[in-house]
């Protein structure tokens, strides 16, 4: 897969001071430094296929999600196996919560969020950043991540749209509970329909999926979102601690199913 080239934002909504400089680079050392010694000294402790895993089920997700978006088509009526890209999504967040305890990235997540958005734009983002995520097969996030990075980060300090509600979240539960939290919606709307499906089917052989429960278009497109935002959390994660490297190996950006 060629690398691609990140598409350039039209300015720079924000540079960096010293001072915001300083304390990321301090906040990058203090808490991933461990995770880093841990790799290097239990290379089992966290492998490269635990975050292999996790970035390929997101991928399956993503590719299905964005689809939806793109179209605007119903998932519903287009999709043969709604549970399946369900699954994808709910077991990519859930393998990637696992690697951020374990990295301690979900701390800083949680005890340093606004640190970290406050200083947000393309101007801290790994330079192989774009690169990167296309190796790993996410090619729209890598067309547009600075952009995407300028524009979160502007909405944040602005506290409107997006980063307003991020925030509103955020001062009600840690980082680390919202990922778990959007795990819990998906396996409940997953339930629903299975029991919808168990129901029916003893009701009436035949009867499909006609009034299983649905969700609204803006659901899936916050789903959508979320995987997004975990894919960049789960690369830049791994080249922290220096488990994913450029280029990325034949077939890496892939693990076969357990």
């Amino acid at each position: 897969m060629a690398p691609a080239t990140a598409t350039p934002a039209p300015h720079k909504l924000l540079r960096m001071s010293d001072e915001q400089r300083r304390q990321i680079e301090f906040l990058a050392e203090e808490y991933l430094r461990l995770a880093r010694a841990q790799w290097r000294s239990r290379r089992h402790h966290l492998e490269w296929d635990e975050v292999s895993y996790a970035l390929d089920r997101l991928r399956q997700a993503d590719e299905v999600l964005d689809f939806l978006r793109r179209s605007g088509r119903d998932p519903y009526t287009t999709l043969r196996d709604v549970d399946g890209v369900l699954g994808d999504a709910e077991s990519g967040l859930s393998a990637l919560r696992r690697v951020l305890d374990e990295t301690r990235f979900s701390e800083l997540l949680d005890d340093h969020l606004d640190t970290l958005m406050q200083a947000l734009s393309a101007e801290v983002l790994p330079g192989c950043e774009a690169d990167l995520l296309d190796a790993l097969g996410f090619p729209n996030l890598a067309r547009t991540i600075e952009a995407r990075a300028d524009l979160l980060g502007a909405e944040w300090r602005s506290g409107t749209a997006r980063g307003a509600v991020v925030a509103r979240e955020y001062e009600r539960a840690p980082m680390s509970q919202a990922m778990k939290t959007a795990e819990e919606r998906i396996e409940k709307h997953r339930a629903e329909r299975r029991e919808h499906e168990n129901d029916a089917g003893q009701a009436s052989v035949g009867r499909g999926q006609d009034g299983a429960p649905e969700k609204p278009r803006r659901w899936w497109k916050g789903l959508g979102q979320i995987v997004q935002g975990a894919a960049i959390a789960g690369a830049d994660i791994g080249l922290a601690i220096g488990v994913l490297h450029l280029p990325i190996p034949e077939g890496g950006e892939t693990v076969a199913r357990r």
